[in-house]
């Protein structure tokens, strides 16, 4: 069980340095204070780390995303590739 929590714990922690690091280049990449700036760095600094979290937990072997991705396959009516 501690097992799944460290490996849980180290793409957390992975997604949230790489969402940082993302942060920087979005300010020089998109400057501004005008509305769509803000969405659009918002939308990013959101997505992107939710991104790689995902497929760091499921690179590392997590059960629980595996399950997850399969529960939105079939929520979906899609099947997973063979």
């Amino acid at each position: 069980m501690l097992d799944g929590a460290l490996r849980l714990a180290a793409a957390a922690a992975t997604a949230i340095a790489l969402g940082l690091l993302a942060r920087e280049h979005l300010l020089q990449w998109a400057p501004g204070i005008d509305l769509w700036a803000v969405l659009l760095r918002a939308t990013a600094l959101c997505g992107f780390p939710i991104i790689a979290y995902m497929a760091l937990a499921r690179l590392l072997g997590v059960r629980e995303i595996a399950e997850i991705a399969n529960m939105a396959l079939h929520t979906l009516r899609l099947q997973r590739p063979t």
